[in-house]
């Protein structure tokens, strides 16, 4: 289970980053030069120096968090020898560091923020509550249902009040739309 509070600050940037490019995953990494491997295998992912590029973090800091999450299985790297100086790594997220991205994503998205030494086991926990939240939504008939049967409600309410101001028109004296008879 992937703990990011272990690894130094701006390892989560990494991941989503990969994360995001993994055509696996929907996302589309936009490198022209697509380098066949020995197993003519297709890399297509970034490199160390492009990682840091769209991180902003330096290169070394860069490796440092690569290395420790390729030691961890979280990150794959692929070593490609093109022939050209030397061998360069392509890095993609593994199925752990998936799991990592898509919970921290839901809980920004549902907190607006990650907060600060958040587990996996955090993200699952709330994960569940929203779905929960959306089963107990979609049992009643589902959020946008209900809002549109409220809007609908008080058009209705509206629509009652201004036709009671048209059957009198004019107040008593004290302010009471319906005089005694």
């Amino acid at each position: 289970m992937l703990s990011v509070e272990s690894y130094p600050d701006g390892t989560d940037k990494i991941l989503v980053g990969l994360y995001k490019l993994d055509p696996s995953f929907g996302g589309t990494y936009d490198n022209k030069d697509e380098i066949e491997t020995n197993d003519d295998v297709l890399v297509n992912f970034p490199t160390r120096a492009e990682i840091a590029d769209w991180t902003g973090l330096s290169k070394q800091d860069v490796r440092y968090r690569l290395d420790k999450l390729v030691d961890n299985g979280v990150v794959i790297a692929h070593r490609v020898d093109d022939g050209h100086g030397t061998p360069s790594y392509h890095y993609h997220i593994a199925m752990s560091g998936v799991e990592f991205v898509r919970s921290t994503t839901a809980m920004r998205r549902v907190l607006g923020e990650v907060p600060g030494n958040v587990r996996v086991e955090h993200l699952r926990e709330l994960a569940a509550e929203v779905e929960q939240l959306r089963e107990e939504l979609d049992a009643v008939g589902g959020l946008d249902e209900r809002v549109e049967k409220l809007s609908d409600r008080l058009d209705e309410l509206q629509d009652d009040d201004a036709d009671m101001e048209s059957v009198d028109g004019e107040d008593d004296d004290d302010g009471n739309p319906f005089p005694p008879h």
